[in-house]
C-alpha cells in the first residue's frame, strides 16, 4: 500500500492518500473474506483535524479498481498543486492531476 501525506486541496492542513489493493490475486476465489485484489484508493481530507473519506467525489481516477501499490506525490503540471502517480500491478501507471481550488487559510 503507498501513501501519500501532504496538503492536496491547498487548505493548510495535512490530507492523506493511500493506493489500496490485496497482494494475493486468489482473494477473489474466497467470497467469504469479502476482500477483492483490485481495490480503489482513497482520499482523506483533513477537516479540524478528523479525515473524511472523499474518494468517491475526487473524480473518476481514484475510482479505478487496481491492485495498487506506490505513489510519487509532485506538482508535475506546474499549478502550484500536489499530483500523484500511482502504480499498480500489471497496469500502466495513473498520473492524478489535482485540480482542486485554491482555499483561502488567511482566516486561519
Amino acid at each position: 500500500m503507498g501513501r501519500g501525506v501532504d496538503d492536496f486541496d491547498l487548505d493548510g492542513d495535512l490530507d492523506l492518500f493511500i493506493a489500496c489493493g490485496h497482494i494475493y490475486p486468489e482473494v477473489d476465489g474466497a467470497p467469504s473474506l469479502k476482500e477483492s485484489y483490485k481495490q480503489k484508493n482513497i482520499l482523506l481530507e483533513n477537516r479540524d483535524g478528523k479525515f473524511l473519506d472523499v474518494s468517491d467525489r475526487s473524480g473518476p481516477g481514484l475510482l479505478n479498481l487496481e491492485s495498487h501499490r506506490g505513489t510519487a506525490v509532485g506538482d508535475v503540471d506546474n499549478d502550484g498543486d500536489l499530483d500523484l502517480l500511482v502504480t499498480a500491478i500489471d497496469a500502466v501507471p495513473s498520473l492524478l492531476v489535482n485540480e482542486s481550488p485554491r482555499k483561502d487559510i488567511s482566516s486561519r
